[in-house]
């Protein structure tokens, strides 16, 4: 259930991204190409907080775009995990590879089509972990591919706190 959600807002704003383009294929490469709808995702939380956070995978090349692993990494590995049903890390994925238009995972995305990394941010209590000046948690997601112009495609994440007017974390 949760797969679907995080795809509804995803869908429609990829769907009208690729609208805008070429739908012919005929200024598709030949060989497959990544484009990720954003390059760094930044969000903001109170302590307790969390959200989803989905990035779009598109293929602009004519043959597929075969991603072969999708990765968290951090500098302390606690920030990172992979999703297990009770993890609370900073940074969850919630599949262990890309989601198709209907929360599956498929790792092979066709011509012009897109695929979906599912993510969770979520604010743990302050010295829970290490972070950056500012309390800033980062992290980075590696998408390792056959594409022609980013065969390792890297978008850097940030989990920022949000600060009450007292200077207190929230709830």
């Amino acid at each position: 259930m949760i797969k679907r959600v995080l795809f509804s807002g995803a869908v429609v704003v990829v769907a009208a991204l690729v609208a805008c383009g070429s739908d012919s294929g005929s200024n598709l490469k030949q060989k497959p190409q990544i484009v990720t709808d954003r390059d760094s995702i930044v969000d903001t939380f109170f302590v307790g907080q969390g959200r989803a956070e989905t990035l779009s995978v598109l293929n602009q090349g004519v043959e597929d775009l075969v991603v072969s692993s999708v990765q968290l990494s951090a500098s302390d590995p606690g920030l990172v995990a992979v999703s297990d049903g009770g993890n609370s890390a900073p940074f969850l994925l919630l599949a262990n590879g890309v989601l198709d238009e209907n929360g599956l995972i498929n790792n092979t995305i066709k011509s012009n089509k897109i695929g979906f990394v599912a993510m969770r941010f979520t604010r743990p209590p302050p010295g829970q972990y290490a972070a950056a000046d500012g309390g800033v948690y980062q992290a980075t997601l590696t998408i390792t591919s056959n594409a022609e112009n980013f065969p390792t495609k890297t978008v850097a994440l940030e989990n920022r706190p949000e600060f009450l007017s007292d200077g207190g974390h929230g709830p």
